[in-house]
C-alpha cells in the first residue's frame, strides 16, 4: 500500500486499508495485533514494511506493499464519510466495543458510526423479531422497549421494519437511547420519517461494519447479527420463525438467537402462548435453553436475572432454597 502522504489521520489510513485486494476481517485484526505487540502505529508499519523484519510475515508485507485502489475515489468517499459526521472506531478509539477481539469474531477491526459514540460503551439489551407481525405485537414491543430505556438501558436492534422499529421508537419515545445497527454501508443509510422527530444529537448510534457505499444484502443482514448480540448485555426474541422455512431459508432472527447461545448470552424468549400468532421459533428456542419471557412482568423478569439479588454466606441453607425459582 502507497501512501501519498504520510501525515494522514490514522483513520484514514485504516480506511484506506481496509479498501485494499485482498485485505478482509482476518487480515485487518493481524495487522491490528502486529501493531499493538510491536508498539508501532499503522502509519509506522505501513512506511516500514519494506524493511526485512521477520516478526512481519511476508504475506503481510506484500499486502501493505500492494497498489492502493484509486486513491482520488477513496479521498473523495473519506471527504463524503466526514461530511456526514462518520466517526471511525479502531480498537484504539475509546468508544470500540470491547467485546470484539480477533480471537472471538468476525466482525472487522473497522466500524463506521454516526450519531452519539459513548452508547458503544452503554449498558444494552437487543431486542429482534420478525419484520411481518401483527399490531397487538408490535405494540407490546413498543411497550417493553419504552420499559427497559427508562430503566436506564441502552436499546440495540438491527434497524429493519417490525419489531426493529417498534424496538428503536419505543426506546426514543421515552426519552432513552437507541442503537441502530444497519446491513448496509452506513453512507446509505436514511433517517425514515417516523424517527426524524425522535432523533437528537445524544440518543441515538448508527453503526455499521459494511463498506461506506456497500448496498443492501441478505448475506449482510445474517452478518450483522452477531454486531447486535455483541453490543448486548442480553437478547431479547419478541418473535421468531423457525430456523429454516419450508424453502430452506434462513430466520434472520434464529439465527441472532443462535449467535447470543454461543456468545454466552442470556436469550430471553417472549413465551410463544402470549403472542396472537403462535410462533413456532419462539418454541424451538426456549428449547435450546432461552428464558421463557411473559409480558406483564417482562422487564422484572429481565432486570432479576441480570442482578440477581445476593444471597449472604451466613444466611440458613433453607434461606437460600427459597431463592431458587421453581
Amino acid at each position: 500500500m502507497k501512501l501519498l502522504d504520510t501525515n494522514h489521520a490514522t483513520d484514514y489510513l485504516w480506511f484506506q486499508l481496509a479498501q485494499t485486494q485482498g485485505v478482509g476481517t482476518q487480515t485487518l485484526w493481524e495487522i491490528q495485533e502486529y501493531c499493538k505487540n510491536n508498539n508501532l502505529s499503522l502509519s509506522d508499519l505501513i512506511r516500514f514494511s519494506t524493511i526485512d523484519d521477520r516478526t512481519l510475515s511476508s504475506r503481510l508485507r506484500t499486502i501493505l506493499n500492494r497498489p492502493s485502489p484509486d486513491l482520488d475515489t477513496l479521498h473523495t468517499t473519506y471527504q463524503t464519510l466526514q461530511h456526514h459526521r462518520v466517526i471511525l472506531l479502531t480498537p484504539d478509539h475509546p468508544y470500540f466495543p470491547p467485546t470484539l477481539t480477533p480471537s472471538n469474531t468476525r466482525i472487522p477491526p473497522l466500524l463506521y458510526s454516526r450519531g452519539h459514540t459513548p452508547l458503544a460503551l452503554a449498558p444494552s439489551l437487543a431486542i429482534v423479531g420478525s419484520r411481518q407481525v401483527d399490531p397487538d405485537t408490535l405494540a407490546l414491543t413498543h411497550t417493553l422497549a419504552q420499559n427497559l430505556a427508562r430503566s436506564g438501558y441502552n436499546i440495540v436492534s438491527g434497524y429493519a421494519k417490525g419489531i426493529d422499529t417498534a424496538a428503536h421508537l419505543g426506546a426514543l419515545q421515552a426519552e432513552g437511547t437507541t442503537t441502530l445497527v444497519l446491513s448496509l454501508g452506513i453512507l446509505n443509510f436514511e433517517a425514515r420519517k417516523e424517527f426524524k422527530p425522535w432523533f437528537t444529537a445524544t440518543n441515538t448510534l448508527v453503526l455499521s461494519q459494511f463498506p461506506p457505499q456497500a448496498g443492501w444484502f441478505a448475506r449482510q443482514a445474517m452478518a450483522r447479527n452477531e454486531l447486535v448480540c455483541r453490543l448486548a448485555q442480553a437478547v431479547i426474541v419478541i418473535t421468531s420463525g423457525p430456523e429454516r422455512d419450508d424453502r430452506g431459508r434462513m430466520s434472520g432472527t434464529f439465527a441472532a438467537a443462535k449467535s447470543a447461545f454461543q456468545l454466552g448470552l442470556p436469550v430471553f424468549v417472549l413465551s410463544p402462548h402470549a403472542l396472537p400468532q403462535f410462533p413456532s421459533g419462539n418454541a424451538d428456542l426456549l428449547q435450546l435453553g432461552g428464558i421463557e419471557l411473559f409480558p406483564d412482568r417482562a422487564p422484572q423478569q429481565i432486570q432479576t436475572h441480570l442482578n440477581p439479588t445476593p444471597v449472604p454466606d451466613s444466611a440458613p441453607v433453607i434461606q437460600q432454597l427459597e431463592l431458587i425459582p421453581h
